[in-house]
């Protein structure tokens, strides 16, 4: 029997995914977006799937997903709709809603945790979402996000991760709560700091480690300044004043990662 797409904007199924581009309805609904044939058999991968949404004349990409994904339920809408909701300017035609993994209790994460990532006010999507990605692929265990950072599940920030939002453990937290708790967990706290910093690849790195990264702009706030053991700058050359946040990063992650390679080999 032929599936009639939807075609309104105010039938109550598609408001309901238009909700999932903000903040609050990602909140409210538990869920997030994931677009694109990779990141939605990544998906389905991790379990996490609820429902396939495809673009009016694409069905027949559903099938590339395999007998798992042609099994999900699913909701057709027309093309004009599908483009509310894709991200992309030349989009495959397949969305889907994905539930957000379970939230994990930061504390006892943290206990067992050899690297962290700390997030502080990076309010561009892309990097963040860059950040993610970087993080996943140099081994970090947490990445905790502070008040001001993009929401790491929005659209731009789950395209940019390659659906790496999938598997890393990621926690909102506030910043006097998560400094006692470095404290308690004995997690020594580095900060990158392009102005008053020392050189990267002049220091030591501990066994274990939180990092936090600030934004461009207005860099971290006062309370990490503060409470950092150690400011880590990187040198620039021919002008330069800054990096971004997702360049700086990923450079001290990979640097870190790279320590843990040479002294821990065998087990990574």
């Amino acid at each position: 029997m032929r599936v009639e797409p939807i075609v309104s904007s105010s039938n109550p199924r598609f408001r309901r995914l238009e909700k999932l581009l903000t903040a609050k309805g990602r909140r409210e609904q538990d869920a997030f977006l994931l677009e694109g044939r990779k990141a939605i058999a990544d998906g389905l991968q991790a379990g996490c799937i609820e429902l396939l949404v495809v673009c009016e004349g694409q069905a027949a990409r559903v099938h590339s997903l395999g007998p798992t994904g042609e099994h999900l339920p699913r909701i057709l809408l027309s093309p004009t709709l599908f483009r509310r909701l894709s991200q992309v300017e030349t989009n495959q035609g397949l969305l889907a809603v994905a539930k957000r993994p379970s939230a994990q209790d930061p504390t006892a994460l943290l206990q067992n945790a050899q690297t962290v990532l700390i997030l502080d006010g990076v309010q561009d999507p892309g990097n963040v979402g860059t950040l993610v990605r970087s993080a996943c692929a140099a081994g970090v265990d947490l990445l905790i996000t502070l008040p001001g950072t993009a929401d790491p599940f929005s659209p731009k920030a789950v395209r940019a991760s390659a659906a790496s939002v999938l598997t890393l453990p990621i926690v909102e937290w506030e910043p006097e709560r998560l400094i006692a708790a470095l404290r308690e967990a004995h997690l020594p706290l580095w900060v990158a700091d392009p102005h008053e910093g020392t050189t990267y690849t002049a220091v030591s790195w501990p066994p274990r480690l939180a990092l936090a990264i600030g934004s461009e702009g207005k860099g971290l706030s006062a309370n990490l300044r503060q409470s950092a053991q150690v400011h880590l700058a990187i040198p620039l050359q021919r002008g330069v004043e800054s990096l971004n946040a997702a360049i700086s990063g990923s450079i001290l992650l990979f640097e870190r990662g790279h320590y843990l390679e040479k002294v821990e080999p065998s087990s990574r």
